[in-house]
C-alpha cells in the first residue's frame, strides 16, 4: 500500500480432480452468484474480479470519486491499517491530505476514489485509493532520480497513492479492483508509466502490483513519522496489459 513521498534513498538493493458432489456444489454456487450480481442492476459498478485464489467475488461494489461527506470514513479506513501495523498517525502533516481531499487532490488535478457497499456519500467505506497526475519525471525509464530532493522514478507521469482496504473487508478482491480502476483511468488518459511507492511490509500489495506488470526500480526512506522503508515500483502503461490471474 502506497504511503507518500520520501526524500532519502536507500541501498538497492494446477490442475485438480473434483468429485461429482463438488461439481454440483460449485454449479449451485455459480447460480447464486449470478443471481446476487443481478440485484444491483442499473447502478454503475466496478466488478471485483478477483477474490481469494483468483476466484470471482460473489459481490460487486461501486468505486466512485470521494466527496466531502466521505472524509470521516476515509480517515477511519486508513487509520485502521496504521493501527494494525503500529504506524504513527500524523493529522497535521503526513495525513493532512486525508482531511482535505478537495484541496490536496481535486483542485490539483488528482483523483481520490472510494469503495463502499453502495453509492452513497458518507456511507461506511471498505477501501480507498488515489491517482495523481504530473509532468513526466525526467530521466531514463527504469531508473530512479532525485527531483526537488525526493527520490522518484524516471519516466512516470502519474502515481498510485493511498491504497488501503479495511482489514475486515479483505480477501474480496477490493485491492485488485481499486488498483485496476486507477490503472484503467490512467491508460484512458494516455499516461505512459505509473509510479508506486509502497511500505516494504506490504508484501501482498507488492505481489498485486507485480502481477499487473509493475517492477521494482528502487527503494527509499518514507517521510512519514516512522521513517518507513519502502519499495518504488514502475508500471508501464503503454505496454500490453498484464494478465490478472
Amino acid at each position: 500500500m502506497p504511503k507518500r513521498e520520501s526524500n532519502l534513498p536507500m541501498d538497492r538493493g494446477r490442475g485438480s480432480i473434483r468429485s461429482e458432489p463438488t461439481r454440483r456444489r460449485r454449479a449451485r454456487r455459480g447460480q447464486e452468484q449470478r443471481k446476487s450480481a443481478s440485484l444491483g442492476a442499473g447502478i454503475p459498478r466496478t466488478a471485483l474480479q478477483l477474490g481469494p485464489s483468483g476466484i470471482s467475488a460473489a459481490m460487486e461494489f461501486p468505486i466512485r470519486r470521494a466527496e466531502l461527506a466521505d472524509i470521516p470514513e476515509i480517515v477511519r479506513v486508513v487509520r485502521t491499517v496504521y493501527d494494525e501495523y503500529g504506524f504513527t498517525w500524523d493529522e497535521q502533516e503526513y495525513h493532512a491530505d486525508l482531511y482535505d481531499i478537495e484541496g490536496h487532490y481535486d483542485r490539483l488535478g488528482h483523483s481520490f476514489f472510494v469503495v463502499g457497499s453502495g453509492a452513497i456519500p458518507g456511507e461506511r467505506l471498505l477501501g480507498v485509493v488515489a491517482l495523481k497526475r504530473f509532468a513526466a519525471v525526467p530521466g531514463s525509464r527504469g531508473e530512479s532520480t532525485l527531483l526537488e530532493g525526493i527520490v522518484r522514478l524516471a519516466g512516470a507521469d502519474c502515481s498510485l497513492d493511498r491504497l488501503y482496504v479495511d482489514p475486515a473487508a479483505r480477501r474480496q478482491g477490493l485491492g485488485s479492483a481499486l488498483t485496476e480502476h486507477v490503472i484503467r483511468i490512467a491508460r484512458s488518459e494516455g499516461k505512459s508509466a505509473m509510479e508506486i511507492w509502497s511500505d516494504k511490509r506490504f508484501v501482498e500489495a507488492h505481489r498485486l502490483y507485480q502481477r499487473l506488470g509493475a517492477f521494482v526500480v528502487a527503494d527509499r526512506i518514507c517521510s512519514d513519522p516512522d521513517n518507513s522503508p519502502e519499495w518504488g515500483l514502475l508500471l508501464p502503461l503503454d505496454a500490453p496489459e498484464a494478465p490478472t490471474q
